[in-house]
């Protein structure tokens, strides 16, 4: 009778994050991905024993063989060669026998008792608070560079944080991602090929493949999109709206910018990377446009047609460059799981990408409740849609009536969290600056056309004041795709 065996890697979190310097964080991650890839060493370990390969990626890995024992001494021997290594890595494996022709079947019986297993897998890797410890397994510093020159980041608090027109700011996005519905679209696929063994293997190797080619490609192309917004030989990017703001990179002694952003870690459809916090949301919005484009070519055609449509959900948190980075990873995901779970409320059948956020200028250790945040009657922009109007509409709107009264737009800010009532007040007394005639005011809100224009709420008595007031002078805007088509 045949076997199938799955193998999880864990003890991920804290191996990546045992460090809190970004050159042996991508070290770390760079090493997980390499256990998977050809030469690597679960790779070679299956090798030895002859075993099959059903897929290999993001530190797991599916098996199948004729008889139990391969399997299990291939488990044996990857676990003996993790904890050789103390790199503080583990495997959580399950295998499951299964009948000629049910393949699948026995893919997810494996997969149930694997799932079972992680929890109740002890850890014996010691905790390691993120920032007391700053050495590098590196022992001597070295630049690591994308494909185009631009050098990586290895510190958060220089490297990464943009020059912004003279004005002072550390602030630093981390940012999670994810899909959404993949484990839903897997369970419905493997319903059609219960009985097809072959097809199976074929097409679960061939997504598999697919979907990190994917998120490498969208990274790759909305990375080129950053470069090419940030001309040489200056690396500056001037403000759409307000002429005086322009964002400059750092560069090193030869000329050679630092990129703002750097991808942190990334397995199949989940994603962690950091950036300057001033392009974190065009960034991320532009990645997940590329992530639903329509994909076309040959390999596409191969995959089955469930897996063409991808959305996506992503938590981004800002944060000092100082703060311990791997509890911001946390926050992260939090609000990306937050995100994921309010697009499958709106639609579980098809549920569309959304983005979240949460400014944590006090140095937080934790995110509030949503009903303590100011946000809670808010209009934040989720969706696509709803951001790219913000940002076109009524963030613009704002940029051009405030340029020159930031303090009055805080004020504007103050009275839309005591309610339409105290907005109304503020109008009536102080009004908001007029764009065409400096020394004039106007008594409406005309910049924002999905709230009323006298309070600044809308029929269920929310806004986007509140958010308007939190980016405007954080959010930096950044060239969309000219291709924004979404798969349908």
């Amino acid at each position: 009778m045949p076997f199938v065996c799955l193998i999880d890697t864990a003890g991920i979190q804290e191996y990546i994050y045992a460090r809190n310097e970004l050159r042996s964080i991508a070290d770390a991650s760079g090493y997980l991905k390499k256990l998977t890839e050809p030469g690597g060493l679960f790779r070679e370990v299956v090798e030895r024993h002859g075993v099959s390969v059903i897929f290999a990626a993001g530190g797991n890995i599916a098996l199948r063989a004729e008889t139990k024992a391969p399997l299990q001494a291939v488990c044996k021997e990857i676990s003996r060669e993790l904890i050789v290594a103390g790199k503080g890595l583990e495997i959580v494996a399950a295998i499951e026998s299964y009948e000629e022709k049910r393949l699948a079947e026995g893919y997810l019986k494996a997969l149930a008792l694997l799932e079972q297993r992680k929890l109740t897998q002890t850890r014996n890797v010691p905790f390691t608070f993120p920032g007391l410890s700053g050495e590098s397994d590196s022992p001597t510093p070295r630049k690591s560079k994308h494909k185009s020159g631009y050098i990586l980041p290895t510190q958060t608090d220089a490297q990464l944080i943009m020059r912004c027109s003279g004005e002072e700011s550390d602030l630093m996005a981390v940012v999670s991602m994810d899909g959404i519905g993949m484990g839903k679209k897997l369970q419905s696929w493997m319903q059609g090929v219960l009985h097809e063994d072959a097809r199976f293997e074929s097409e679960f190797k061939l997504w598999s493949e697919y979907i990190q080619k994917r998120w490498d490609a969208a990274w790759e192309r909305a990375v080129d999109e950053l470069e090419a917004a940030f001309p040489s030989p200056y690396f500056l990017l001037a403000h759409q709206t307000l002429p005086e703001r322009e964002l400059k990179l750092w560069w090193d002694d030869e000329g050679n910018p630092y990129l703002p952003c750097r991808k942190i870690y990334q397995g199949g459809d989940d994603l962690t990377f950091l950036c300057d916090a001033r392009i974190a949301l065009g960034f991320t919005r532009n990645l997940i446009g590329h992530l639903e484009a329509p994909q076309h070519g040959e390999e596409a055609t191969h995959i089955p047609e469930i897996f063409h449509r991808l959305s996506v959900s992503a938590g981004i948190v800002f944060v000092n460059a100082h703060f311990p980075f791997r509890r911001a990873v946390r926050m992260a995901e939090a609000i990306q799981k937050r995100a994921k779970k309010v697009a499958v409320e709106e639609s579980d059948t098809d549920p569309k990408s959304r983005m979240d956020w949460w400014l944590n200028r006090t140095g937080a250790l934790e995110r509030p409740d949503v009903g303590a945040l100011a946000t809670k009657s808010s209009l934040r922009p989720a969706a696509l849609e709803d951001w790219d109007q913000f940002e076109s509409e009524e963030l613009t709107g704002a940029w051009r009536a405030f340029a020159e009264s930031r303090n009055k737009l805080k004020a504007l800010g103050e009275a839309a969290q005591d309610g339409a009532e105290a907005v109304q007040e503020f109008l009536a007394l102080r009004g908001v600056p007029d764009p065409e005639n400096p020394k004039a005011t106007v008594r409406t809100l005309d910049f924002l056309p999905r709230v009323s224009s006298k309070t600044g709420f809308d029929n269920n008595r929310e806004t986007v004041l509140v958010d308007i007031t939190e980016l405007f002078d954080i959010h930096f805007p950044l060239p969309q795709s000219a291709t924004e088509e979404v798969a349908a």
